[in-house]
């Protein structure tokens, strides 16, 4: 799954989004998830939409590898499908 400018609700499993949004360390399910998906994400957007949480500075983002960036992805869609439950359809990567 490619992910250009926005994540789909329905792209994701629910128990996706519950293992990447779990408290605790989520670093295995990220990972498994990530490959499981065969998820890639558009570079120029994801780091983009990263930058703007301020939980990453550019020069990180830059070295940052294509797994690595769709990882950071993941985790942030997961998180916020699973604290905005069924009521929002769509994450979008904006920047």
């Amino acid at each position: 799954m490619h992910i250009y400018q926005e994540v789909h609700r329905r792209a994701l499993p629910q128990e996706c989004i519950e293992a990447c949004s779990a408290p605790g360390s989520i670093d295995a399910a990220i990972t498994y998830w990530t490959l499981r998906l065969n998820l890639t994400v558009d570079r120029e957007c994801a780091i983009r939409a990263l930058r703007s949480t301020d939980g990453w500075d550019q020069e990180e983002l830059n070295a940052s590898t294509d797994l690595q960036l769709a990882q950071r992805v993941l985790w942030l869609a997961a998180g916020y499908f699973d604290e905005n439950g069924q009521d929002v359809d769509c994450f979008f990567l904006e920047g």
